[in-house]
């Protein structure tokens, strides 16, 4: 009730009148300022574009990730330091990214390459005690993520909701930075939130250093070195002392945090270490050099195949185990990459002091792999593979002499006979992960030693190459690979229904005194259901001489039955009856502010998310029960297809208000929500939901396949400002007699 009194309070004083349902309108949300209002929509809605054409392997990814970055309010350097282009959203972020930088970074996220949030945050924790600070730099980066786009600064908030972004449409729920689950972060995600929380601690530490406040390192004696230049780029150039007005690290002059509280954090527990900080250059040179020893993962390649007899692996109808494969995956280091690297940090490498020694390239030895079988986690009923007993521990496979671990996999045992009879069979993929692990720090020929050491990297400054190691330990980077194995399933029925409706959409609405912006994240999905099937099947047509000789009227009667046949054939209807699986996702969330104008609270800040989940293996009395249904209305004349699908689930809705004195109110209630609920389908399918009907034969299975996709724009948000697009897909797939055709 508290907080419903809130949003009222806050009705009264902004154009925002509430913060409802996802879809449902809210009166009020008139934008006073309509120009910059309307700058800042297009610019979220370009970033949220970016971020979706990313996930498309065929897209330049270089490109947009450049205009992206330009977009959010970052320069762009050369490795050099030099302007190479202007930032393209205002204000300014202060904070450059370098063209190296991007080019390495985009080469890792089309390789698939991932860090966890909580190994990225304890590397970034080695840096941020080794500064004298307490705690860890987690509750910095989640303040960011959770209330960056309250921040009164366009460019923060274009910079938070790019980085969301990049995780809902790479892995939905799964990919929420902002949430309380623990999440993987993309290249792209790391490199952002990289640059922001090292610069938060360099840019303050470089300039104690500059201004005398921070010693410069110890002499062999243990006395201070007063007039010795520190070595590296990242500190000085041209062999000089950084001066304070002159920080050169990755962030501009008038650069002073804003994004998280962590810069003035560091300044505080700088002003109260003072001289006592041991190696402070060595420590500046670690914290803007960090992102550049994570790009050494480029060298990292991988390679994956199934030795014979190849795909697919085939499950059996009984409870014996099915047929066994053995995966290979081949990590090696590319010495392309390696020359690529020298070059492109030619000034970190000839003036940073590095020790180097002659490059080595070739096969990854040694390492352990991670194997991860992406298979539910909870129950292992719809399980399609196993490991052969023996395997051991797949989390710990040591690559041969050629860079090489196997594991062997078989079909897992039918939970019940199948009637080899009544049986249609499948085709299905179970995606596997194989990701070289880092071992212990002080275990040799573990992942960073060889990644390192592929550029020939002895040693470095004292205090500098230690703590980057000790970083890269800790971040557990994941430059992994993954591939998707083949299995042929069987599934007790004559007609199998699939059907699947994504939702991925962003919305931002903009006035002088407020913000509002709202993220779909929902997925409703049919998996493997038994269909039953109505409509006629068109009869073979009759001799037509053997129709010459009838008599007129019977020969009429005849042509007319026939003809009422055929158009009766033109229709189906496929009706989900199971077994099979239906599951329902919805993770959605709403943010708000407004500033002061008059009111006793003064600002407001409003946060809601939306998460039901739910699952249901397919019975008749289970659908009844839970009121879902899957039918296909399929009209082969037209070649058109109408879904009808329905599933709720218990939707679990947070409301977090906050006052400008800091108090926190927060209500939860439950919602039963649909995975289309609150939103408003453009025409024609404000009426139905009609896709285009395509069928193949699939003749090694014996089978004929419905299928479509279609892209259903909807509006969404306050009075239906916002626009998205639903992806809806289906396929019913039906087992021929062997009279039967295409149909």
């Amino acid at each position: 009730m508290l907080a419903n009194l809130l949003l009222v309070l806050w009705a009264t004083c902004s154009p925002l009148s509430s913060l409802a349902a996802p879809g449902t309108p809210v009166p009020g949300i008139a934008v006073q300022d309509p120009k910059p209002a309307d700058g800042e929509r297009a610019r979220l809605e370009r970033l949220g574009e970016i971020a979706r054409a990313l996930q498309d392997p065929a897209s330049d990814a270089v490109a947009l990730t450049t205009e992206a970055v330009r977009l959010v309010g970052f320069v762009l350097w050369s490795e050099e330091r030099k302007v190479l282009a202007e930032p393209t959203g205002a204000p300014r972020l202060h904070l450059a990214i370098t063209d190296a930088e991007i080019r390495a970074y985009t080469r890792m996220f089309r390789d698939g390459h991932t860090v966890a949030r909580s190994d990225l945050i304890g590397a970034m924790d080695v840096l941020f005690r080794g500064l004298g600070g307490e705690g860890s730099v987690e509750r910095f980066l989640r303040d960011w993520m959770n209330d960056g786009f309250n921040s009164g600064n366009p460019s923060v908030r274009a910079l938070t909701a790019f980085v969301q972004d990049l995780g809902f449409h790479r892995a939905g729920a799964e990919g929420r930075i902002e949430g309380e689950a623990e999440c993987d972060l993309d290249p792209l995600q790391a490199l952002l939130v990289l640059r922001v929380l090292t610069e938060d601690m360099g840019t303050p530490l470089r300039r104690a250093i500059a201004r005398g406040e921070i010693g410069a390192p110890p002499k062999e004696g243990g006395k201070e070195e007063e007039a010795e230049a520190p070595r590296g780029p990242a500190v000085a150039a041209g062999g000089a002392w950084a001066r304070a007005d002159e920080p050169p690290g990755w962030g501009e002059d008038a650069y002073v945090g804003g994004i998280t509280g962590l810069f003035g954090e560091v300044v505080g527990t700088l002003g109260k270490l003072g001289k006592g900080i041991s190696d402070g250059v060595g420590k500046a040179n670690a914290i803007s050099t960090i992102a550049k020893f994570i790009a050494t993962y480029t060298f990292l390649k991988g390679e994956t195949r199934v030795e014979d007899p190849g795909q697919p692996l085939i499950r059996t109808k009984d409870r014996d185990p099915g047929e066994q494969r053995t995966l290979v995956a081949r990590f090696y280091i590319d010495g392309t990459r390696v020359t690529d690297w020298m070059k492109e940090h030619r000034v970190l490498v000839a003036t940073a002091g590095l020790d180097i020694d002659m490059p080595k390239t070739g096969a990854l030895k040694g390492v352990e792999t991670e194997w991860d079988i992406k298979q539910d986690r909870h129950s292992s009923k719809s399980h399609l593979i196993q490991t052969v007993r023996g395997t051991g521990d797949i989390s710990k496979i040591k690559t041969d002499a050629n860079g090489e671990a196997r594991i062997r996999v078989e079909g897992t045992p039918q939970p019940r006979k199948l009637d080899p009879n009544a049986v249609m069979p499948l085709d299905k993929s179970v995606r596997i992960v194989v990701t070289p692990q880092v071992k212990a720090t002080e275990m040799q020929q573990d992942l960073v030693d060889a990644v390192t050491g592929a550029i020939g990297i002895k040693g470095g400054p004292p205090g500098w190459i230690t703590p980057v190691i000790e970083c890269l330990y800790r971040m557990k980077w994941k430059g992994g690979r993954w591939f998707d194995l083949q299995v042929r399933d069987w599934q007790p029925a004559e007609t199998i229904g699939q059907a699947e409706i994504t939702v991925r959409a962003s919305g931002s609405s903009f006035s002088r005194r407020g913000g509002y912006r709202m993220t779909l994240q929902r997925t409703l999905k049919f998996s493997d259901v038994r269909m039953n099937v109505s409509g006629f099947e068109m009869p073979k047509m009759p001799d037509p001489e053997l129709l010459k000789l009838m008599p007129p009227n019977v020969r009429k009667q005849m042509e007319e039955g026939m003809r009422q046949m055929a158009e009766a054939a033109k229709k189906r209807m496929f009706m989900g009856r199971g077994p099979g699986l239906a599951e329902l996702h919805i993770h959605d969330s709403a943010a708000g502010f407004m500033e002061a104008d008059g009111c006793d609270d003064g600002s407001t800040e409003t946060r809601i998310t939306w998460d039901g989940d739910e699952s249901m293996e397919w019975t008749e009395e289970a659908a009844a029960l839970r009121g879902v249904n899957f039918m296909i209305d399929a009209d082969l004349d037209r070649k058109v297809a109408v879904l009808r699908v329905r599933m709720l689930a218990d939707t679990r809705v947070v409301t977090t208000t906050r006052g400008s004195k800091g108090k926190s109110q927060t209500h939860e209630q439950r919602e039963r929500m649909e995975v289309l609920s609150g939103l408003e389908l453009e025409p024609p399918f404000n009426k139905s939901i009609e896709i285009p009907l395509n069928e193949t034969e699939i003749r090694d299975m014996g089978a004929s396949n419905y299928y479509g996709v279609v892209a259903v724009p909807f509006r969404f948000g306050p009075q239906d400002r916002f626009r998205g697009t639903a992806h809806v897909a289906y396929s019913a797939t039906r087992k021929l007699s062997p009279k039967e055709g295409g149909r």
